[in-house]
């Protein structure tokens, strides 16, 4: 397939904006500091917290424009988080179709984001919102790991 120059030209422009792009990204990355997450007793696994240690500040940064998305699926989280999360003042249930069309990854920061922003209200939302809640499945494991753990704990003291 033959290629015209000017294509061509386009081509490596784009190939050398995205390099520079994943730059900008890097950098912020070495820039961030150690962030310590308050989950405020709610149950996050531990592949979440590992997860949202690594990565919650540059997402932050994606969603508050401090760096340029790099890719489609990046640009339409920020687009999310601008019409969406941002201006929610509670946690989103479970069901809202924005929320369910988010990654795994994309859910765990939504669900700290609430947490962090409305830090011990969060339980009421919780209480509030029961199976609905974004948290009630977390809930449903914590409590299900206290029972099986009471019941070892129990067995082992007879």
């Amino acid at each position: 397939m033959f290629i015209s120059r000017p294509e061509l030209f386009d081509q490596i422009k784009r190939i050398m904006e995205s390099e520079e792009l994943k730059e900008i990204h890097k950098e912020f990355l070495r820039n961030q500091k150690p962030v310590y997450l308050n989950y405020r007793g709610m149950f996050f696994p531990k592949e979440e917290k590992a997860f949202l240690n690594k990565w919650y500040s540059w997402m932050l940064g994606l969603v508050n424009e401090e760096i340029p998305p790099l890719n489609s699926k990046q640009r339409m989280f920020v687009e999310v988080y601008k019409t969406k999360i941002s201006l929610l003042n509670e946690p989103p249930k479970e069901y809202e179709r924005w929320y369910v069309e988010l990654s795994k990854n994309q859910k765990s920061f939504v669900r700290f984001y609430f947490v962090n922003k409305l830090e011990d209200r969060i339980q009421y939302y919780l209480k509030r919102d029961k199976s609905d809640s974004i948290y009630f499945l977390s809930k449903v494991v914590l409590s299900l790991f206290v029972k099986i753990f009471v019941a070892i704990f129990s067995f082992e003291f007879r």
